[in-house]
C-alpha cells in the first residue's frame, strides 16, 4: 500500500475546526490560570510554613527552570503520541501536583508539586501542543488562529485566581489546592470523548507533505529517492540530482565534502530544478 493511501481526503467541517480551536482554548486557559494562583497563594503559604519571601519565591523559580527544560520534550511527545497524549499527561501532572501541594507538610515537597509538577503539567497544556495541533490544521489566517489559545493565556488569569482567592478565604489553602488539583483531575475523562485521534492526524495537504518529507529523509550518508519525486539537496550538502534510468535508488556517498564553497562555484541551481526521477553521486574533483 502507497503512502498515499493513508492521506485522509476528508474535508473537515467548520464546527470540527471550531472544537479543535476550543480545546486548545480551553487547555491554554488551566494551564496558565491555575499556574497563576501562585501569587495567591504566595502569602497563606509562607505564614503556614512559617519561613522567608525568599525561600516561597523559589518555588516560581524552579517552575521557570522545569517549563523551559520541559518545552522540547511536550513538542516530542504531540508529535510523536498525538494531542491525546500529551493533554492526558498535561491534566494528570497539573493535577496531581496541586492535591500534593494540598497535603504538603515540608516546604521540599511543596517545591515539588508546584515547582515541578505543575510546570510539568503546564508546558504539556500550553502554548507548545497547541502550536503543534494549529500546524497540522490551519494553514490559512494562521495569525488570527493563532491568537485564540494565547487569549486563553488573559482569560485564565482573569478568571482562576479570583475564584481562588475565593476558596481560600472560605476554606484555607490547603482545601484551595485540592480544590484545584482534582477540578484538573475532572477534565481528564472528558478527553475521551473527544476526537483526539483525527485532531493528532492533521487535514490531509499536512498529511501529504509530511509524507513528501519524510520521502525525501533517509539514512544519514545516504541519498533518498522516490518514484517520480527527489529531495535534492544541493544548496545544503552539495549532493546533485537529476534523472536516471529507472526505479528509485539508495547510493552512499563515500566522498567527503570538505569544499563547500568550490562545490557551489562549479554547480549551477538548474541543477536543482532537472530533479526528477532519480540521483547519482557527482564525481570527486581532483
Amino acid at each position: 500500500m502507497s503512502d498515499t493511501a493513508t492521506v485522509t481526503d476528508k474535508a473537515p467541517s467548520t464546527r470540527f475546526l471550531g472544537a479543535v480551536l476550543l480545546l486548545m482554548f480551553a487547555m491554554n486557559m488551566i494551564a496558565r490560570g491555575v499556574t497563576e494562583t501562585f501569587a495567591v497563594f504566595l502569602l497563606p503559604v509562607e505564614a503556614a510554613f512559617n519561613t522567608t519571601r525568599t525561600e516561597i519565591l523559589l518555588t516560581y523559580s524552579i517552575f521557570n527552570l522545569v517549563y523551559g527544560l520541559g518545552a522540547p520534550f511536550a513538542g516530542l511527545m504531540v508529535d510523536r503520541a498525538g494531542p491525546r497524549v500529551a493533554y492526558a499527561f498535561g491534566l494528570t501532572a497539573l493535577g496531581s501536583g496541586y492535591v500534593l501541594a494540598g497535603t504538603a507538610k515540608s516546604l521540599a515537597l511543596y517545591y515539588f508539586a508546584v515547582g515541578v509538577l505543575g510546570a510539568l503539567g503546564a508546558v504539556s497544556l500550553g502554548m507548545v501542543v497547541a502550536s503543534g495541533i494549529m500546524s497540522r490544521w490551519f494553514v490559512n489566517r494562521l495569525g488570527a488562529v493563532t491568537s485564540l489559545p494565547y487569549a486563553a493565556l488573559g482569560a485564565g488569569m482573569l478568571v482562576i485566581p479570583p475564584v481562588t482567592q475565593i476558596l481560600i478565604d472560605r476554606g484555607g489553602w490547603q482545601q484551595a489546592y485540592q480544590i484545584l488539583g482534582y477540578g484538573v483531575l475532572m477534565v481528564l475523562p472528558l478527553l475521551l470523548f473527544l476526537p483526539l485521534r483525527r485532531i493528532g492526524k492533521g487535514s490531509a495537504a499536512w498529511q501529504a507533505s509530511r509524507i513528501a518529507a519524510s520521502a525525501g529523509s533517509g539514512v544519514p550518508g545516504r541519498v533518498a529517492c522516490r518514484k517520480m519525486s527527489v529531495v535534492c539537496r544541493a544548496g545544503r550538502c552539495g549532493m546533485r540530482c537529476g534523472p536516471v534510468r529507472s526505479g528509485p535508488c539508495s547510493a552512499p556517498i563515500s566522498q567527503p565534502l570538505w569544499r563547500p564553497t568550490r562545490w557551489r562555484r562549479k554547480w549551477s541551481p538548474i541543477w536543482s530544478s532537472k530533479a526528477m526521477t532519480g540521483c547519482w553521486r557527482p564525481a570527486p574533483s581532483a
